[in-house]
């Protein structure tokens, strides 16, 4: 294919994206250049994506539903990432200079919403679950709903850590007489 062809189909699918983008009203606020194997898929509308300038590679979302927001704020720092929302309203956001090494954040249920502080610093093999994953009822009335989890600033978590649904108030590391390497204060 020559030049002038591969020209031609490049503003093809640019000018084809943003017709889909309007079509659908997702809105894509994206500063920063996405590295290595990175990909974001789209099901649905009204959806936001914000990301700014920062050190991003093998960031993978995924979002099955309407009017959910991605807000990943500038200077972090990724390695690798992946962002799975499968409902509507939820809200996921990554406070600035934060660093993370590679985690998995998962949203499954309406109106989730994942926090994480500015200036926090996250290991390998981190997962976050607002939800289950799935329903459980009693007596007809569902007794495991999602709920939010909220990361202060400065907080460090270590490798191979999961933190589920409900988990707040996280405290800076190192409270503990000033000696870092303690345990962080955590509310469910």
């Amino acid at each position: 294919m020559d030049n002038l062809n591969r020209l031609k189909v490049w503003l093809y699918l640019i000018l084809a994206n943003k017709k889909i983008s309007n079509l659908f009203r997702n809105q894509f606020n994206v500063h920063a250049r996405l590295r290595g194997k990175s990909k974001i898929r789209i099901a649905g509308r009204n959806n936001t994506i914000t990301i700014r300038n920062g050190k991003l590679k093998n960031i993978r979302i995924g979002i099955d539903g309407n009017d959910n927001s991605i807000v990943i704020d500038e200077n972090v720092q990724i390695g690798a990432l992946e962002i799975i929302i499968q409902n509507s309203g939820s809200q996921i956001t990554i406070g600035k200079g934060t660093e993370i090494g590679g985690a998995k954040i998962v949203c499954c249920e309406f109106q989730d919403q994942v926090h994480i502080g500015n200036d926090s610093l996250i290991a390998d093999d981190v997962e976050f679950w607002s939800c289950d994953g799935h329903s459980i009822y009693q007596n007809g009335e569902r007794i495991n709903p999602s709920k939010p989890i909220i990361i202060s600033d400065n907080v460090w978590i270590g490798r191979n850590v999961k933190i589920l649904k409900g988990a707040t108030n996280f405290s800076e590391y190192g409270d503990r007489d000033g000696e870092p390497g303690y345990s962080a204060e955590l509310s469910c």
